[in-house]
């Protein structure tokens, strides 16, 4: 997981000056309509790992179901916590939820 206390291990310093990032020219200049990655990874013995993906998670192709867009609000409200001093409560957690599921179906967003 990213913490500061990881960025100063030196193994995880070793291994980001061993990694790096081209554009596969497969996707270059496809703008939105090919949102694809690959990935390679050479062992050190010499195997490599090669895969792709010619759509990210969650595209035009496989959007996100209803349920895991709940379980990526809680995620993301619950376990974070707020820009103040003090955690986020879990009733302003499951207030802000309700709030944020209900937008869709709000007649005005304006606040008149």
């Amino acid at each position: 997981a990213f913490s500061p206390s990881n960025l100063a291990d030196p193994r995880v310093a070793d291994l980001a000056g061993r990694v790096s990032v081209d554009v596969d020219p497969r996707y270059a200049g496809e703008g939105p309509r090919i949102r694809g990655a690959r990935v390679r990874v050479t062992l050190r013995g010499g195997r490599v790992l090669d895969d792709r993906t010619d759509e990210a998670k969650w595209g035009r192709s496989a959007p996100a179901t209803d349920e895991e867009l709940r379980e990526r609000s809680r995620l993301l409200i619950g376990a974070r916590p707020s820009p103040g001093p003090d955690p986020l409560e879990a009733s302003e957690s499951t207030r802000l939820r309700g709030w944020v599921t209900g937008v869709p179906h709000a007649p005005d967003t304006a606040g008149d």
